[in-house]
């Protein structure tokens, strides 16, 4: 219905060239029309792991010769006539537009962004060059998204529709259905706790980082250090406070001085962190030594108390 009434706005408005492009898609032969109207979404575009430098370089230089093998794939916004998204292949339409080379497109349908998005993070983890602190983060966002939409549709359900048994197959067709958690913990091969932990580890980055797509990927990049233990501890800044964080990140300042900062209590001292340390050892030399019945263990653990003493 929306194509109809697009063709009957065109034949209105006299666009015969736009018109004669619609058509030609609905014969298959609209790729121009396709290629012409690509729109980038900086909202959907922060989903895709930047890639570094080098890699630029070296797709590029492997385009050059190769040319761009791989489809494009683009979302067909009902809600924007003529408009198609860019949804994969962000780096391939740069390297496209700047050396004016044809590619491939393969137009996707989806009812809104959301489902876009859903989509976005399951291809990203669906790929090996992620590292584990951007599976952290996709795999939270992933979850963020289909909790929100719980029984919304099959695709995004909090409750996997597809997955749960049926009584052909001998099992009782009011069983409790598997939770989300549970069900994206069996897609990505981790416990159920990471993907809960991945939830909360998506939401302190998102608190911190704001709209800053670059930044958040600078961090899950690991190009600034961010340990997620200190996470908690930035993310519960007020907001006023969050936004000097933020530039501090983003200006290279040392975490270690931005939690001084925010609570000088809460850096210990290099003499305390060498106790914590020796403390932190010799419990466990003392744990494994009883668990394996190791005499010489103990020997190791007084020897560690000894040292701790000596340290007063």
């Amino acid at each position: 219905m929306a194509k109809k009434q697009f063709i009957i706005d065109e034949l209105n408005t006299g666009n015969k060239q736009q018109l004669n492009d619609l058509l030609n898609i609905s014969k298959g032969q609209g790729n121009d029309f396709i290629k012409k109207n690509i729109i980038i979404d900086p909202t959907l575009k922060a989903f895709i792991p930047p890639l570094t430098l080098e890699e630029i370089i070296q797709l590029e230089s492997n385009i050059l010769v190769e040319g761009i093998r791989d489809e494009l794939i683009i979302w067909e916004n009902p809600q924007k006539k003529g408009a198609y998204v860019l949804i994969d292949g962000h780096n391939r339409f740069s390297i496209a537009s700047k050396h004016n080379l044809d590619f491939k497109v393969k137009v996707m349908t989806f009812a809104n962004e959301e489902q876009v998005q859903n989509w976005m993070i399951a291809n990203q983890l669906g790929k090996r060059n992620l590292t584990e602190t951007q599976k952290a983060y996709l795999r939270g966002k992933q979850y963020q998204q289909e909790k929100k939409n719980k029984g919304t549709n099959q695709y995004n359900s909090g409750v996997d529709k597809m997955s749960t048994p049926s009584e052909s197959q001998g099992v009782d067709k009011m069983s409790t259905p598997q939770k989300t958690h549970e069900r994206l913990a069996e897609q990505y091969k981790v416990s159920s706790k990471t993907i809960q932990r991945d939830e909360k580890y998506a939401e302190q980055i998102d608190m911190i980082v704001g709209e800053d797509s670059q930044l958040k990927w600078q961090i899950l990049n690991k190009e600034i250090d961010l340990p997620k233990n200190i996470l908690p501890t930035l993310a519960q800044q007020v907001s006023k406070k969050i936004i000097q964080i933020r530039e501090d990140l983003k200006n290279g300042k040392p975490v270690r001085v931005i939690l001084q900062e925010i609570n000088p209590q809460s850096i210990k001292s290099p003499r305390e962190e060498e106790l914590a340390q020796i403390q932190k050892e010799t419990i466990q030399q003392i744990q494994t030594a009883v668990k394996k019945k190791d005499k010489s263990l103990i020997d190791t653990a007084i020897q560690g108390l000894k040292t701790l003493k000596n340290k007063f």
